[in-house]
């Protein structure tokens, strides 16, 4: 489901278009093996990883995922949402607002969390902006595509660990 999630978003232009080149599909297949591997490893060694695959659930299904990558070194801590999705039954119901601030509110405070988004994420950018996120100017190098990146500075996080996976009743 994951995997189609994010063949559908690269096809619409809201991800990167490089997983639907046969590399692209290779590398993600790749990338989803090792986080699920990662997701089944303890806390402890999980937080030693700069990725991590938060998956979220309404009830028992699955609704959608987030993306992250972080730089453990960082004081304060810096989180970057690379990818985020939310499967077509669940769409327009609040739930990608909802993932995004339940990952904010497990940060501590002071982490600086960093949206990029293409053009065509429209929905992820109206997410960012009703969350209170600062739209940054940012100039890409030649030949880059020309993301929209938002950054937020966590005032709010209550410093719980993370978790990877979340559920929703």
């Amino acid at each position: 489901m994951i995997y189609d999630l994010i063949m559908e978003g690269s096809d619409l232009g809201v991800f990167s278009d490089y997983y639907c080149t046969g590399p692209g599909q290779f590398k993600l297949l790749w990338f989803l093996i090792m986080a699920a591997a990662l997701m089944k490893l303890p806390e402890a060694l999980r937080k030693k990883t700069r990725i991590s695959l938060e998956v979220f659930y309404f009830n028992t299904n699955l609704i959608g995922f987030v993306l992250l990558n972080t730089a453990h070194k960082a004081i304060p801590l810096e989180l970057k949402v690379s990818m985020c999705a939310i499967v077509p039954a669940f769409r327009g119901r609040g739930h990608g607002k909802a993932m995004i601030r339940t990952l904010i509110e497990r940060l501590p405070v002071g982490t600086k969390v960093t949206v990029s988004c293409t053009k065509f994420a429209s929905r992820m950018q109206a997410i960012c902006r009703r969350l209170c996120f600062n739209h940054i100017k940012q100039q890409m190098p030649a030949g880059m595509i020309n993301l929209q990146v938002y950054q937020y500075n966590s005032t709010i996080g209550s410093g719980k660990t993370r978790q990877n996976t979340s559920v929703w009743r």
